[in-house]
């Protein structure tokens, strides 16, 4: 699943390899739980489980580098930068106005 952000561009191949690192070292340790069923085995599983998404979505962020400024690296796509305001609700339209609340 990782993998696919890089194929369609959004991360670099940086994060496609450190990604797929980390799930095969995630991977290995799940298949070390299975075999050896210890109380290290599960704390080092457990521990693992804690560890694995921070440091991919860490990876994901490091690798994003100028794509949020709307910078083009080689290969991959720019991402638009927006250039207007989000539409806004009329003042009789929003739910929050002081119309709202009765009194």
């Amino acid at each position: 699943v990782t993998a696919a952000l890089s194929v369609v561009g959004v991360t670099g191949a940086t994060f496609l390899f450190a990604s797929q690192v980390a799930g095969i070292a995630f991977v290995v340790l799940g298949w070390t739980f299975l075999r050896a069923r210890s109380e290290a085995a599960a704390r080092r599983m457990f521990l693992a489980s804690i560890l694995y998404l921070p440091v991919v979505m860490g990876l994901m962020v490091f690798d994003m580098d100028d794509r949020m400024t709307g910078g083009e690296s080689p290969g991959r796509h720019p991402v638009a930068a927006a250039t207007s305001a989000p539409p806004s609700l009329p003042a009789a339209a929003s739910p929050l106005t002081s119309q709202s609340f009765p009194g």
